[in-house]
């Protein structure tokens, strides 16, 4: 199944990009033993993006870990992914 149907498979079964990054990342921690690796790797990779321009266009960016484009406002409503620090913030849970 393309990228893009399955995608839309998801989001058509309620589950938006926020709610299938936040459950990879969950089943990531759980394998990996804790949260703190992933959101420490998360947070480098976040980082390095801001400052390194990443090769994507809108069809490619639902394949990266972060959101590949800095767009605000109308733009983040179709983003593929959620912030990176709301992502965090969820796989830390109440752990901080």
């Amino acid at each position: 199944m393309p990228a893009s149907s399955a995608r839309d498979c998801l989001s058509e079964c309620g589950f938006s990009a926020a709610t299938v990054s936040v459950s990879a990342d969950a089943g990531g921690a759980q394998i990996a033993g804790n949260p703190y690796g992933l959101a420490d790797a998360l947070r480098k990779i976040d980082a390095v993006s801001k400052r390194v321009p990443l090769d994507a266009n809108p069809a490619t960016a639902h394949m990266f870990i972060v959101k590949p484009f800095s767009s605000g406002g109308l733009g983040s409503l179709f983003s593929s992914h959620p912030p990176t620090e709301d992502r965090i913030r969820a796989l830390m849970g109440g752990l901080g």
